[in-house]
């Protein structure tokens, strides 16, 4: 029987969050494990489109557990509460919370914008599922140990090969490694548009391949189709300032980006900018004799 719920996996996967909302009207689904999974799809959709109103306003006290995480999830990225975000994930945690591998996945998610990756990185190895396990690959290349993502990827790969997170982890550590595993990043990021079409996820990965490879024209291009589906995503932004400052854009261009990239305080990129502001600064201070 096929599963009712592929598409919407797949377009979460993807980043086709809009997709994931628009298809799950007429995506029909039989049990309520199937509802629980279809409702937290779409509210985590809606988190990824940073509209955080859906979830927050539509998830009741009432509503399953995982859907409870999921509404926590919306709190934190709405920015008002993040600190007790953390403290219920936290408790939750200890308790032994019953919402299944998503209280996983939200932990893991919300250490590693904390910047603390290796308690990410902790939560991330126990969960089970394929999204899980990329979300694993992405945190330990995320700290530069390509080689436990490379085991990783190999067990995944026992699993199902064909997987498209598997495949997308394939072409996430082959980023890395560079040289002629470039190419086969590349092909699989074109397979998948293939199959699938364009989507944030896709267009970011192709972006990277071509700066890897010194194609910052197509790679700014690339970003700019990104930016169409994904206007406020902090890597399309992060990655469309590097491409303009090797391509001598318009100093306004780039600083105009950077200011949309301020308001993600919690990006790797903007909190090493952020350092280097400061380190600066201090050295300044400390030269000036003050």
């Amino acid at each position: 029987m096929a599963d009712p719920l592929f598409k919407l996996r797949t377009n979460f996967l993807l980043q086709n969050f809009q997709t994931v909302v628009n298809d799950a009207i007429k995506t029909n689904v039989t049990t309520q494990e199937q509802v629980v999974e279809k409702d937290s799809l779409v509210y985590r959709s809606y988190v990824g489109l940073g509209d955080y109103s859906v979830p927050l306003s539509e998830i009741s006290s009432s509503e399953p557990a995982p859907l409870q995480v999921v509404r926590q999830l919306a709190l934190y990225f709405q920015g008002e509460d993040k600190s007790q975000v953390v403290e219920q994930i936290q408790q939750w945690l200890t308790e032994g919370y019953d919402a299944g591998e998503i209280l996983l996945i939200a932990a893991a998610t919300v250490f590693a914008n904390e910047g603390n990756v290796d308690e990410a990185i902790k939560f991330a190895q126990k969960t089970k599922s394929f999204e899980g396990r990329l979300l694993f690959v992405s945190l330990l290349l995320r700290i530069n140990r390509v080689d436990l993502a490379e085991k990783e990827v190999a067990e995944l790969q026992k699993l199902e090969e064909d997987n498209n997170a598997t495949q997308v982890a394939i072409a996430w550590t082959n980023l890395h490694l560079g040289g002629e595993k470039l190419k086969e990043a590349f092909y699989i990021f074109r397979d998948l548009t293939d199959k699938y079409g364009s989507s944030p996820l896709l267009l970011k990965g192709l972006s990277v391949f071509q700066m890897k490879t010194n194609k910052f024209e197509e790679a700014f291009e690339t970003l700019q189709e990104a930016l169409k589906s994904s206007p406020n995503d902090p890597d399309v932004i992060s990655n469309l300032i590097v491409c303009s400052q090797h391509l001598n854009r318009p100093k306004e261009f780039i600083k105009r980006l950077t200011n949309q990239l301020n308001a993600h305080v919690d990006h790797p990129w903007k909190k090493a900018l952020s350092k280097f502001d400061e380190d600066f600064e201090r050295a300044a201070i400390q030269f000036s004799g003050h």
